[in-house]
């Protein structure tokens, strides 16, 4: 954060601009292809130094990925600009002072998740492994991690592992070759306990820190760069002027105060980025708001969906056309007609949904068998069933009709179900619920 303050009767928080593009879509936008060894040293390097920051402070990013590095270019009259690595999206990090008894859910993205990960241990490591199997990937040209499918992943993490990188790309820098194994080896005590150790191995690989430096792809930004205006090192950049409740020094956020701040919150004492605070005025010389703007109103609700006609209803028509007949001759042909054909239609919509349903049970089968499949894989590769289906990164798991499946932890064992049709626990045909067991 940059600063807080008000604008138009709203929060606003004040971040930092940043023009450029992750390594992700940098990698999808070119052909798969091994970069030089001095730029996946260098972006190895400051992968690293984002890293021990972090480490440093006690917080692990648990999301290291490609999409997740962020390289911004710098002006500096050369073609193409050097880049600064940025580490982004923090959105999972996790403080190793919380929850010490274990208990966090198992997210991240599994083709750069530690093995320890899927057992819910969170250390320094599983930054660490996540960095050694991106470097393994820009030298290489391709993933280590052959699949995105949670189950196959945690597989391949726990059984297979990257292989040595000098085995896929021969004749590079013994140093980055030794380092990128040490970083993707299966056992967190082989990476080392912190990045710092990473960084020495690297050597004289590795640029100075926060050096920008070369990478082989050119990176798109969103708007034509300008040269950034001079300030002292380690100084934010300069606040845009005009922006109301803003703090004349962005580095002094406003002390807390009023219902968002903590009782007793002084001046100056410690706080957290809050709103200014409200300036006091006469209430009668003060200038009144203008009214915020009248809600637009609510669509009109959709006309509920006419589903098959009742074929009591036609059968009822077909009776009148009967009674009709013996009164008025041809009217009543008519109105049996009309009915007899009603009740074919009708019968024929009937069919169609018992067939489309039928298909809906038939993978709602198949959803429960693969799912208890990557159930009995991950607990032969865990040592342990799992708690719930998001320790497997499941959680969004539904059947066919759109339900979520069930899962039970019983003991050392475990039931998965798909509740069927109705979504409840029951019932015959194809509202009863499917289920499988295993150990």
């Amino acid at each position: 954060f940059v600063d807080v303050g008000a604008l138009d009767h709203q929060a606003v928080i004040l971040t930092e601009l940043l023009r450029g593009t992750d390594l992700g879509q940098l990698l999808q936008r070119a052909v798969p292809a091994p970069w030089p060894p001095a730029a996946v040293a260098a972006l190895l390097a400051a992968l690293l130094e984002a890293l021990d920051f972090a480490h440093g402070l006690g917080v692990i990013h648990r999301d290291i990925k490609p999409e997740n590095i962020f390289l911004e270019p710098i002006v500096d009259g050369s073609n193409p600009p050097p880049v600064r690595l940025r580490v982004v999206d923090l959105g999972i990090a996790k403080v190793l002072q919380e929850r010490p008894d274990g208990q966090s859910q198992v997210m991240g993205s599994v083709r750069y998740m530690a093995p320890e990960r899927f057992a819910r241990e969170t250390g320094p490591g599983v930054d660490l492994y996540a960095a050694g199997l991106i470097a393994w990937e820009l030298l290489t040209g391709r993933p280590a991690c052959p699949t995105d499918v949670p189950a196959a992943a945690m597989r391949w993490h726990h059984t297979t592992g990257a292989p040595p990188v000098a085995e896929a790309r021969p004749g590079l820098p013994a140093a980055l070759a030794a380092t990128v194994d040490a970083l993707t080896a299966r056992d967190p005590a082989a990476r080392g306990p912190r990045a710092r150790d990473a960084l020495d191995r690297l050597g004289a690989l590795a640029p100075p820190p926060g050096q920008p430096f070369a990478v082989p792809l050119p990176v798109p930004v969103s708007a034509p760069l300008a040269p950034a205006p001079a300030r002292p090192p380690g100084a934010p950049p300069p606040l845009p002027a005009g922006l109301p409740g803003a703090s004349p020094n962005p580095t002094a956020l406003p002390p807390a105060s009023g219902p968002l701040g903590p009782a007793g919150a002084t001046q100056g004492g410690p706080s957290a980025p809050t709103l200014a605070p409200v300036p006091t005025e006469d209430p009668h010389t003060a200038p009144v708001p203008p009214p915020p703007p009248a809600p637009a109103p609510a669509p009109a609700p959709a006309p509920p969906a006419r589903g098959p006609v009742s074929l009591t209803n036609l059968l009822l028509a077909a009776i009148l056309g009967v009674l009709v007949l013996g009164c008025a001759g041809s009217l009543g042909m008519v109105v049996l007609s009309y009915g007899l054909s009603a009740w074919l239609t009708a019968w024929s919509l009937d069919q169609a949904t018992a067939t489309t349903e039928q298909a809906r049970h038939d993978a709602s089968h198949q959803i429960v068998d693969e799912t208890a499949k990557a159930i009995q894989r991950y607990a032969e590769a865990v040592g342990h069933v799992p708690r719930d289906l998001a320790e497997m990164g499941l959680e969004d798991a539904q059947d066919a009709w759109g339900h979520p499946l069930v899962y039970e932890r019983r003991g050392r064992g475990w039931r998965l179900a798909s509740l069927g049709r109705d979504g409840k626990k029951g019932g015959r045909g194809m509202d009863a619920d499917y289920g499988r067991t295993g150990r």
